[in-house]
């Protein structure tokens, strides 16, 4: 008989150096690039990523958009993943969709093309972005060699 583990990233939003699964959510939202991605292609849906330099103990205010129900409801088909700067692989994660500073989105769509904004927005420019953002979009240059998702604890 086996052991699974499984590690719940409650400090940095990345997985554990162990390289373990995590099965972190908060609010809706991913904090594994991994995870994200087998659920989109599991279920066809999109993966709208939040890329953000907030520590997830601390209040990001792009946070507070999506209590807004225009954004909110927006926002609930996707497959939501939020990536920390603070962490070397979802840094090299987001890169890989041409994003290098946070606050950023990218909306990647289940043909593997995406769509990225950074910069601060307002509620009104996260749903023109995701209005915009249809199908096919760019390519990603794709890196093979992308870490596991760790974080020094």
């Amino acid at each position: 008989m086996g052991w699974i583990a499984v590690a719940i990233g409650l400090g940095s939003g990345c997985a554990s150096p162990l390289g373990t699964i995590s099965l972190w959510t908060t609010g809706g939202w991913h904090t594994e690039y991994r995870v994200a991605q087998g659920l989109s292609a599991r279920t066809a849906r999109p993966m709208l990523v939040h890329f953000t330099d907030r520590k997830p103990q601390h209040p990001d205010p792009t946070l507070a958009l999506f209590s807004k129900p225009t954004v909110r409801e927006r926002t609930e088909a996707f497959v939501r993943c939020r990536l920390y700067r603070e962490c070397e692989s979802d840094r090299r994660f987001a890169a890989q969709y041409g994003v290098r500073r946070a606050p950023a989105f990218i909306l990647i769509h289940p043909d593997g093309t995406y769509h990225a904004r950074s910069g601060t927005m307002s509620a009104e420019d996260v749903t023109a972005f995701l209005d915009q953002a249809v199908p096919p979009g760019r390519s990603p240059e794709i890196n093979p060699f992308l870490p596991p998702p760790t974080c020094p604890g």
